[in-house]
């Protein structure tokens, strides 16, 4: 998440609290929110991190019908909490919030066939497809899911929700006889949130401005 405040900013914070209306300076604070979100897409469109650099490219070429990386999670980002001094801009779905964190600070991890053999947190953005669920479902792929104790044969609906494309894969070959007990997955960073210093200070002109236009409008 993107958490933006005055803090450190003694001049915002005195124009900001000369503003009589709190409904003022709450809308003036989503509006620079709305900023920080935009900025974060506009990395995602152009494949930038951060320090403008190109994201790290899927190991596999993209299908056609597949978007640009992050472009899912890009989608579901809003503005949250907004308080009179500060606004924070993330996700409301706590899974969508957890696939951004691992895709912005990267990953490695072992897995193990039997971790494999339930569903866990997603690795990577992209949702497995239906495709994926029936063959899955053929091979005799089981989990926890539902309301239901043990072990289960899951929906389709339930597999393109709950497993990633990359997870998916693993699983249907550990079904289909892979010789792997385990496997090494590396998710590379994808820095796409948070707030450069060009946008900081696209931030601090767009608040100066929102900020005296309301005050000389009281």
């Amino acid at each position: 998440m993107i958490h933006i405040t005055m803090e450190g900013a003694e001049e915002l914070q005195r124009k900001l609290a000369a503003i009589n209306s709190p409904i003022t300076r709450k809308r003036i604070l989503r509006k620079l929110g709305m900023t920080a979100r935009m900025n974060s897409k506009k990395r995602v469109t152009a494949q930038t991190d951060l320090d403008g650099q190109a994201f790290a490219a899927r190991k596999k070429p993209r299908p056609p019908k597949m978007g640009k990386m992050l472009s899912g999670l890009a989608k579901h980002l809003v503005v949250k909490d907004i308080t009179e001094t500060g606004v924070t801009v993330g996700w409301n779905n706590g899974r969508y919030a957890g696939m951004a964190r691992v895709q912005h600070t990267g990953d490695r991890r072992t897995m193990t066939k039997k971790q494999l053999s339930v569903a866990g947190e997603p690795d990577t953005e992209s949702l497995a497809t239906r495709r994926q669920a029936r063959a899955l479902i053929d091979a005799g792929y089981k989990a926890r899911w539902g309301n239901f104790r043990g072990l289960r044969t899951p929906s389709i609906k339930w597999i393109t929700e709950n497993l990633t494309i990359a997870k998916a894969s693993i699983i249907l070959r550990v079904l289909r006889g892979g010789p792997k007990e385990s496997w090494e997955i590396n998710l590379p960073a994808r820095s796409f949130l948070g707030i450069t210093d060009m946008d900081m200070d696209q931030l601090r002109e767009q608040a100066l401005a929102l900020i005296e236009q309301a005050i000389n409008e009281q």
